[in-house]
């Protein structure tokens, strides 16, 4: 396949995947795609690649390379590795786990020599205490009357769990399929922990 075919051939892929995706922001969602438009140039005319669930570790790390070559910050870069590894995470047949930042040597952006950027762990960290405490200070102020349990914070785990599953069944994935794929977003291995989160989208 030519070039300019497997460019199309992989952007046609990455459409259907931004057409069924809903999380994330608008504004994040449209700079994601913009990164992994790029990226799906890079692997068409680089390695004619024509299937995203293909993409490997080899070429996480030429895209790396790439990009350092043409003196990006570290910081694009990173910013760019988390828009594949973003929409990597929504095929539903990935052949490779993609490698993270650790052992690609990309420096974090330091001022004066002291290191200020928060790590992606920190950030998680901050996060998940943020929003556990807003959930408990704040719950009477949006949670329905008429709920039988209180909403906490294991809660949106669940709601993120049946958003993926629904929209991977209203793209033509079966059942079992789209279970797997959502089995793997969430870290789980036995098929009925799965269907615990899975239960109220099943249900429809």
């Amino acid at each position: 396949m030519s070039t300019n075919g497997s460019t199309l051939n992989l952007l046609a892929q990455l459409n259907k995947l931004t057409r069924h995706n809903r999380q994330g922001s608008f504004k994040t969602r449209e700079r994601y795609e913009e990164s992994m438009k790029r990226f799906c140039r890079f692997l068409a005319e680089q390695y004619h690649l024509e299937k995203l669930e293909n993409i490997a570790p080899k070429h996480i790390l030429a895209y790396v390379l790439h990009m350092q070559h043409k003196n990006l910050s570290p910081a694009t870069i990173k910013t760019e590795l988390a828009a594949i590894r973003f929409w990597h995470d929504k095929l539903p047949r990935p052949r490779f786990k993609l490698p993270d930042n650790a052992g690609m040597h990309l420096e974090r952006r330091s001022f004066g020599k002291v290191d200020r950027t928060w790590s992606a762990d920190e950030f998680d960290r901050f996060i998940a205490l943020y929003l556990q405490q807003f959930i408990l200070r704040h719950r009477p102020e949006f949670q329905s009357g008429a709920r039988e349990y209180p909403l906490h914070m294991h809660g949106l785990r669940h709601t993120y769990a049946q958003a993926q599953y629904v929209d991977l069944v209203a793209a033509g994935h079966t059942q079992i399929a789209a279970e797997l794929h959502v089995s793997k977003l969430l870290g789980h291995t036995r098929p009925e922990v799965t269907r615990i989160y899975l239960a109220g989208a099943q249900e429809e």
